[in-house]
């Protein structure tokens, strides 16, 4: 007997997959890409030492460069009252005027030293923020600290 499937009805499923046949070829394309995480890891690991090496370096410029400020200040002030002191012996005629020199030489040597130690440290200061990415001064704090009349 010979049956005729357009009369009948049925129900039927398959399955398909789809699998390559180049398993060789993905092998070292896996591998291909652990290498390239590994050595991003080791490059992440690298940057982050790099970075707090940099971050200490600078906070020892930082705490050099504020110590020699604090010197420089003490010296522009003597310096200073050593000259008006001078000043004023020249003009009574009781100091040389080589001694007004030295005076005002070891004064503007002073000044000149402390403004480059503020220099240093804000210097300093603005490349450690960089290297951090925040702020670690507030605007105020970048105004010149040395005044002539200390």
């Amino acid at each position: 007997m010979a049956t005729d499937r357009a009369n009948y009805s049925s129900l039927g499923a398959s399955l398909l997959a789809r699998w390559p046949l180049d398993i060789v070829g993905a092998y070292y394309r896996t591998r291909r890409a652990e290498e390239e995480l590994a050595q991003a890891t080791a490059q992440a690991e690298s940057a982050r030492d790099g970075i707090a090496i940099e971050v200490s370096t600078l906070a020892a410029e930082i705490t050099d460069a504020t110590a020699r400020e604090a010197a420089w200040h003490r010296g522009q002030r003597e310096s200073r009252a050593w000259f008006v002191a001078a000043a004023q012996g020249y003009e009574v005629g009781a100091v040389e005027p080589k001694d007004l020199v030295d005076a005002l030489r070891a004064y503007f040597t002073a000044r000149f030293n402390h403004l480059q130690a503020i220099h240093d440290r804000n210097v300093g200061f603005a490349k450690l923020e960089r290297a951090t990415g925040r702020p670690l001064l507030e605007p105020s704090a970048w105004a010149p600290t040395c005044d002539a009349d200390e």
